[in-house]
């Protein structure tokens, strides 16, 4: 896989055109249940959180355009008490970005 992406990033350095920013770990994953490590504020909005899964650690930002339905102050509450979540994750502008956040 990695001489996959070297190829391709060497074949667009040679064409002159810029490469895309390549994951060597893959796609994120579509749905993931974990628990919440931390949760990021900007005042009083919340900006990013960590979530933690058996495998790896997601670090996944609150998308401002996006009704999650719920107060994301209450992401919080799940981190103090261990609660689990389930989070779609998307890909928005080189970036994961957490949409529909449910209990798990």
């Amino acid at each position: 896989m990695r001489r996959l992406i070297l190829i391709l990033t060497l074949a667009a350095s040679c064409s002159g055109e810029a490469a895309p920013a390549a994951d060597p770990s893959g796609p994120p994953p579509g749905r993931v249940t974990g628990l919440i490590a931390e949760v990021r504020f900007d005042g009083d909005e919340v900006v990013s959180f960590v979530l933690e899964t058996r495998d790896q650690s997601h670090d996944l930002l609150i998308d401002p355009e996006y009704d999650y339905g719920f107060n994301l102050r209450h992401l919080e509450t799940h981190r103090k008490q261990e609660l689990p979540v389930h989070v779609e994750m998307v890909l928005l502008e080189g970036a994961l970005h957490a949409h529909e956040i449910l209990d798990a």
